[in-house]
Protein backbone atom coordinates (compact mmCIF):
# COMPACT_ATOMS: atom_id res chain seq x y z
CA UNK A 1 0.00 0.00 0.00
CA UNK A 2 1.35 3.43 -1.00
CA UNK A 3 0.70 6.75 0.74
CA UNK A 4 1.62 10.24 -0.41
CA UNK A 5 2.40 13.27 1.76
CA UNK A 6 2.64 16.62 -0.02
CA UNK A 7 3.59 19.60 2.14
CA UNK A 8 5.73 22.49 0.97
CA UNK A 9 7.80 22.52 4.20
CA UNK A 10 10.21 19.57 4.16
CA UNK A 11 10.34 19.10 7.93
CA UNK A 12 6.57 19.17 8.27
CA UNK A 13 6.18 16.76 5.35
CA UNK A 14 8.60 14.33 7.00
CA UNK A 15 6.86 14.68 10.36
CA UNK A 16 3.47 13.82 8.85
CA UNK A 17 5.12 10.99 6.95
CA UNK A 18 6.44 9.50 10.21
CA UNK A 19 2.98 9.68 11.76
CA UNK A 20 1.51 7.87 8.75
CA UNK A 21 4.25 5.24 8.98
CA UNK A 22 3.39 4.61 12.64
CA UNK A 23 -0.23 4.12 11.70
CA UNK A 24 0.51 1.89 8.71
CA UNK A 25 3.92 0.26 9.38
CA UNK A 26 3.96 -1.82 6.18
CA UNK A 27 3.02 1.03 3.85
CA UNK A 28 5.30 2.88 1.43
CA UNK A 29 5.15 6.57 2.35
CA UNK A 30 6.26 9.07 -0.30
CA UNK A 31 7.02 12.55 1.10
CA UNK A 32 7.39 15.42 -1.37
CA UNK A 33 7.42 19.23 -1.25
CA UNK A 34 6.21 20.20 -4.72
CA UNK A 35 2.97 19.43 -6.55
CA UNK A 36 4.62 18.38 -9.81
CA UNK A 37 6.60 15.74 -7.97
CA UNK A 38 3.42 14.51 -6.26
CA UNK A 39 1.64 14.17 -9.61
CA UNK A 40 4.56 12.15 -11.01
CA UNK A 41 4.46 9.78 -8.04
CA UNK A 42 0.71 9.28 -8.49
CA UNK A 43 1.34 8.36 -12.12
CA UNK A 44 3.88 5.69 -11.09
CA UNK A 45 2.35 4.17 -7.98
CA UNK A 46 -1.17 3.11 -6.92
CA UNK A 47 -1.54 5.66 -4.12
CA UNK A 48 -4.22 4.67 -1.65
CA UNK A 49 -4.28 7.91 0.32
CA UNK A 50 -2.79 11.35 -0.30
CA UNK A 51 -2.36 13.85 2.52
CA UNK A 52 -1.81 17.16 0.79
CA UNK A 53 -1.33 20.84 1.55
CA UNK A 54 -2.93 23.71 -0.33
CA UNK A 55 0.14 25.87 -0.95
CA UNK A 56 3.21 25.05 -2.97
CA UNK A 57 5.69 27.47 -4.45
CA UNK A 58 4.90 26.74 -8.09
CA UNK A 59 1.32 25.47 -8.09
CA UNK A 60 -1.61 26.32 -5.84
CA UNK A 61 -3.85 23.62 -4.41
CA UNK A 62 -6.80 24.85 -6.46
CA UNK A 63 -4.74 24.13 -9.58
CA UNK A 64 -3.19 20.75 -8.75
CA UNK A 65 -6.06 19.20 -6.77
CA UNK A 66 -8.26 18.83 -9.88
CA UNK A 67 -5.42 16.86 -11.49
CA UNK A 68 -5.30 14.51 -8.50
CA UNK A 69 -9.07 14.09 -8.54
CA UNK A 70 -9.10 13.30 -12.26
CA UNK A 71 -6.43 10.59 -12.00
CA UNK A 72 -7.15 6.97 -10.92
CA UNK A 73 -4.83 7.41 -7.94
CA UNK A 74 -4.92 8.43 -5.17
CA UNK A 75 -8.10 6.65 -4.17
CA UNK A 76 -8.60 8.99 -1.19
CA UNK A 77 -7.52 12.60 -0.67
CA UNK A 78 -7.17 14.46 2.63
CA UNK A 79 -6.33 18.16 2.67
CA UNK A 80 -4.14 19.22 5.60
CA UNK A 81 -3.61 22.97 5.70
CA UNK A 82 -3.83 26.13 7.77
CA UNK A 83 -5.71 27.75 4.87
CA UNK A 84 -9.41 28.30 5.46
CA UNK A 85 -10.29 30.61 2.59
CA UNK A 86 -13.80 30.28 1.22
CA UNK A 87 -12.68 29.17 -2.24
CA UNK A 88 -10.75 26.17 -0.92
CA UNK A 89 -13.56 25.18 1.45
CA UNK A 90 -16.14 25.43 -1.34
CA UNK A 91 -13.89 23.30 -3.57
CA UNK A 92 -13.65 20.67 -0.84
CA UNK A 93 -17.43 20.46 -0.52
CA UNK A 94 -18.08 20.49 -4.25
CA UNK A 95 -15.71 17.60 -4.97
CA UNK A 96 -16.55 15.62 -1.82
CA UNK A 97 -12.93 15.08 -0.84
CA UNK A 98 -12.37 12.51 1.90
CA UNK A 99 -10.97 14.79 4.56
CA UNK A 100 -10.08 18.37 5.49
CA UNK A 101 -7.84 18.81 8.52
CA UNK A 102 -7.36 22.27 9.99
CA UNK A 103 -3.62 22.50 10.74
CA UNK A 104 -4.32 25.50 13.00
CA UNK A 105 -6.27 23.38 15.49
CA UNK A 106 -4.92 19.85 15.05
CA UNK A 107 -1.31 18.80 15.60
CA UNK A 108 0.46 16.06 13.61
CA UNK A 109 -0.29 13.45 16.27
CA UNK A 110 -4.04 14.07 16.14
CA UNK A 111 -3.95 13.65 12.37
CA UNK A 112 -3.81 9.89 12.96
CA UNK A 113 -7.39 9.83 14.21
CA UNK A 114 -8.60 11.62 11.11
CA UNK A 115 -6.71 9.26 8.81
CA UNK A 116 -8.09 6.22 10.57
CA UNK A 117 -11.64 7.46 10.02
CA UNK A 118 -10.95 8.16 6.35
CA UNK A 119 -9.44 4.71 5.82
CA UNK A 120 -12.61 3.25 7.36
CA UNK A 121 -14.68 5.01 4.71
CA UNK A 122 -15.80 8.02 6.74
CA UNK A 123 -15.59 11.63 5.53
CA UNK A 124 -13.64 13.77 8.00
CA UNK A 125 -13.83 17.52 8.60
CA UNK A 126 -12.23 19.34 11.52
CA UNK A 127 -14.94 20.72 13.79
CA UNK A 128 -13.49 24.22 13.48
CA UNK A 129 -14.20 24.17 9.73
CA UNK A 130 -17.90 23.28 9.72
CA UNK A 131 -19.26 26.85 10.16
CA UNK A 132 -16.64 28.13 7.72
CA UNK A 133 -17.77 25.61 5.08
CA UNK A 134 -21.38 26.70 5.47
CA UNK A 135 -20.32 30.32 5.01
CA UNK A 136 -18.27 29.40 1.93
CA UNK A 137 -21.29 27.84 0.23
CA UNK A 138 -23.20 31.11 0.53
CA UNK A 139 -20.29 33.31 -0.56
CA UNK A 140 -19.47 31.32 -3.70
CA UNK A 141 -22.96 31.90 -5.10
CA UNK A 142 -22.38 35.67 -5.37
CA UNK A 143 -20.22 35.51 -8.50
CA UNK A 144 -20.40 33.33 -11.61
CA UNK A 145 -17.42 31.17 -12.59
CA UNK A 146 -16.49 33.71 -15.28
CA UNK A 147 -16.68 36.60 -12.82
CA UNK A 148 -14.49 34.72 -10.35
CA UNK A 149 -11.88 34.21 -13.07
CA UNK A 150 -11.99 37.91 -13.94
CA UNK A 151 -11.70 38.85 -10.25
CA UNK A 152 -8.62 36.67 -9.93
CA UNK A 153 -6.92 38.65 -12.71
CA UNK A 154 -8.08 42.03 -11.40
CA UNK A 155 -6.54 41.21 -8.04
CA UNK A 156 -3.13 41.58 -9.67
CA UNK A 157 -3.78 45.34 -10.01
CA UNK A 158 -3.83 45.20 -13.81
CA UNK A 159 -5.63 47.65 -16.07
CA UNK A 160 -8.55 46.58 -18.26
CA UNK A 161 -6.38 46.15 -21.35
CA UNK A 162 -4.00 43.72 -19.61
CA UNK A 163 -6.91 41.90 -17.98
CA UNK A 164 -8.48 41.48 -21.42
CA UNK A 165 -5.26 40.00 -22.82
CA UNK A 166 -4.98 37.43 -20.04
CA UNK A 167 -8.66 36.52 -20.27
CA UNK A 168 -8.84 36.47 -24.07
CA UNK A 169 -11.52 39.19 -24.21
CA UNK A 170 -11.64 42.82 -25.29
CA UNK A 171 -10.72 45.72 -23.04
CA UNK A 172 -14.38 46.80 -23.12
CA UNK A 173 -15.54 43.35 -21.95
CA UNK A 174 -12.98 43.35 -19.14
CA UNK A 175 -14.22 46.78 -18.02
CA UNK A 176 -17.83 45.58 -18.10
CA UNK A 177 -16.94 42.57 -15.96
CA UNK A 178 -15.05 44.77 -13.50
CA UNK A 179 -18.04 47.10 -13.06
CA UNK A 180 -20.45 44.19 -12.64
CA UNK A 181 -18.23 42.51 -10.03
CA UNK A 182 -17.83 45.72 -8.04
CA UNK A 183 -21.61 46.23 -8.07
CA UNK A 184 -22.30 42.66 -6.93
CA UNK A 185 -19.77 42.88 -4.11
CA UNK A 186 -20.71 46.47 -3.24
CA UNK A 187 -17.10 47.55 -3.66
CA UNK A 188 -16.54 51.15 -4.74
CA UNK A 189 -12.84 51.40 -5.59
CA UNK A 190 -10.30 49.41 -7.57
CA UNK A 191 -8.02 49.31 -4.53
CA UNK A 192 -10.73 47.71 -2.40
CA UNK A 193 -11.40 45.19 -5.18
CA UNK A 194 -7.72 44.20 -5.16
CA UNK A 195 -7.81 43.76 -1.38
CA UNK A 196 -10.94 41.62 -1.69
CA UNK A 197 -9.29 39.38 -4.31
CA UNK A 198 -6.21 38.94 -2.12
CA UNK A 199 -8.13 38.38 1.11
CA UNK A 200 -10.38 35.76 -0.48
CA UNK A 201 -7.53 33.98 -2.27
CA UNK A 202 -8.54 34.81 -5.83
CA UNK A 203 -5.04 36.23 -6.29
CA UNK A 204 -1.89 35.05 -4.54
CA UNK A 205 1.61 36.50 -4.46
CA UNK A 206 4.31 33.88 -3.97
CA UNK A 207 8.03 34.59 -3.66
CA UNK A 208 8.60 34.55 -7.42
CA UNK A 209 5.31 35.34 -9.18
CA UNK A 210 1.68 36.39 -8.97
CA UNK A 211 -0.65 33.39 -9.10
CA UNK A 212 -4.30 33.06 -10.04
CA UNK A 213 -5.42 30.05 -7.97
CA UNK A 214 -7.75 27.72 -9.81
CA UNK A 215 -7.50 29.61 -13.09
CA UNK A 216 -3.86 29.23 -14.15
CA UNK A 217 -4.62 26.95 -17.10
CA UNK A 218 -7.50 29.14 -18.29
CA UNK A 219 -5.31 32.23 -18.72
CA UNK A 220 -2.77 32.94 -21.44
CA UNK A 221 0.30 34.66 -19.99
CA UNK A 222 2.18 34.23 -23.27
CA UNK A 223 0.23 37.09 -24.90
CA UNK A 224 1.74 39.59 -22.47
CA UNK A 225 4.74 41.67 -23.62
CA UNK A 226 8.16 40.32 -22.73
CA UNK A 227 9.32 41.71 -19.42
CA UNK A 228 5.79 42.05 -18.04
CA UNK A 229 5.91 41.00 -14.35
CA UNK A 230 2.79 38.86 -14.80
CA UNK A 231 4.49 36.82 -17.50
Amino acid sequence: MHFLVLKSQRCYSSLIGMEVQKLFPKAWVHCVEDASGALRICAKHPIQLAIVGARTEALDGLDYLPKLIASPYPRQIVVLTERKDQRLLAFFEKHKLDGFIDANTEDPHSVNKALQKVMQGERYRSKSLIPEIQKARRQQSLLSETEQRVLSVLGAAVDNATAGLLLGVSEHTARTHRNRIQNKLNIASKADLIHYAMDNYYTRISSNRIQFPGFEEQLDRSVLPRGDPLR
